[in-house]
């Protein structure tokens, strides 16, 4: 997996030197670390800084990966995505990290098979324009010259415009959903509670991992009650989570 991280990284587009320093040094894992490390403290820099580029979210989720901070490599996979929904790359990106990550059966979240990683806005509003267009050209057709195809063409355009109105209103339910639970990553390895407290029984046998992808419901206390992929529900310290940025 490391390999792949490593060959990927090649393709993208100037790699900050400390990242090439560390691929120099990977026979030295202590001092490639060092300069991975220091290479996506760059990058999100730069990512803070307003650069929000899918291809400085995969430079930076991958110089975090090779410094062994898998939760703040997650953290920028959905950076990334939150700023490109329909990236192929970064979608791909965070199939490779999941990989890294010790879920357990059912706990791992499904693949990105929302909407918003289909289809973008200015895709649907494009359409919108075009079909509103036809429509137009269509109707006034219609009533002046009246050829036959003047109907069939207006009514193509209102279809168009219809069904991207609905499907930009999904995309709104699906951003409306996350900011409800909104995504929150797991950045030390933290047990699973009935309640909001450590005098509270585990719901699990196994701790939940670093790097492992919850979805917040409420927050009391210091606490987060969160929900795994496989429904699972139960608290955890905030300071053991932290927000995709």
């Amino acid at each position: 997996m490391t390999a792949a991280l490593f060959a990927a990284a090649y393709l993208l587009l100037r790699p900050d030197p400390s990242f090439r320093a560390g691929v120099d040094a990977r026979a030295e894992a202590d001092i490639a670390r060092r300069h991975f490390r220091e290479a996506a403290t760059k990058y999100a820099e730069r990512w803070n800084d307003g650069e929000r580029r899918p291809a400085l979210a995969a430079n930076r989720l991958r110089a975090e990966a090779l410094a062994g901070n898998l939760p703040a490599a997650m953290a920028a996979a959905h950076a990334g995505l939150r700023e490109t929904p329909t990236d192929a790359g970064l979608q791909a990106d965070l199939e490779l990290l999941r990989n890294l990550v010790p879920y357990a059966r059912g706990q791992r979240p499904p693949a990105l098979r929302q909407l918003r990683h289909r289809l973008g806005q200015i895709d649907l509003w494009f359409a919108f324009a075009t079909g509103t267009v036809i429509a137009a050209i269509g109707t006034a057709r219609a009533f002046t010259s009246r050829p036959r195809w003047a109907l069939p063409v207006s009514g193509v355009g209102f279809t168009v415009i219809a069904l991207s109105l609905v499907l930009l209103a999904l995309l709104e339910r699906e951003r409306r959903m996350d900011d409800a639970n909104p995504l929150r990553i797991v950045s030390n390895e933290s047990i699973l509670r009935r309640g909001n407290g450590e005098p509270f029984a585990p719901v699990l046998e196994e701790p939940i991992p670093p790097g492992a992808e919850v979805r917040t419901r409420h927050a009391r206390g210091g606490w987060l009650q969160v929900e795994l992929a496989d429904g699972t529900i139960g608290w955890l310290p905030e300071a053991d989570t932290r927000l995709p940025e």
